[in-house]
């Protein structure tokens, strides 16, 4: 189970609720594609509701970036430990609905320990690294924006885009090439 939604956080840059409130309904295994409208949030009391996500611009259709072998084993998994109830993509133990702010840290604590990551990681770090990634490779910035949800490409580029030491000499150098 842990596997699979790290895959997903990376792979796709969802947020925690977005990945959450997946049902099998939101993939398309042949289109090779993930519609994300709605996310597992608070309501005024504090309970876990099924809502729309965090803006009108998060209500997004994804690219499935490779991942159907891995969620159609995975979905063969849940049928067969009858974690499949609820027809959610990720459930608890009981085949409920899992809360991003109750999920279990510890987990991905020891995960990232016998990785040899010291630094702390969190479910929104998957995002993070996602964006980064694409944006370092030369993913149009527009393009990683809506990928994210993101009202703005703004929003994007002043939360994602720092460019390293190394990619300021390559483009010093890009720059000059193209002068000579």
């Amino acid at each position: 189970f842990y596997r699979v939604l790290y895959r997903v956080l990376m792979d796709t840059g969802m947020r925690p609720g977005e990945a959450m409130a997946l049902t099998w309904r939101d993939l398309d295994m042949s289109g090779g594609t993930i519609k994300v409208e709605k996310a597992i949030t608070k309501d005024a009391n504090g309970q876990a509701v099924v809502s729309t996500p965090k803006t009108k611009g998060s209500s997004r259709l994804l690219p499935m970036f490779g991942l159907e072998d891995l969620l159609l084993a995975h979905h063969r998994w849940q049928v067969e430990t009858g974690m499949d109830a609820s027809s959610l993509v990720f459930t608890n133990q009981d085949g409920g609905m899992v809360k991003p702010w109750t999920f279990n840290v510890r987990e991905l604590d020891r995960v990232t320990a016998a990785a040899g990551i010291t630094k702390r990681v969190t479910l929104y770090t998957f995002r993070h690294t996602f964006a980064t990634l694409h944006l370092a490779s030369g993913t149009p910035l527009k393009i990683v924006s809506g990928w994210l949800g993101h009202s703005s490409i703004r929003q994007t580029a002043d939360t994602y885009q720092h460019a390293s030491e190394d990619v300021h000499v390559d483009y010093a150098q890009r720059h000059t090439a193209w002068l000579a």
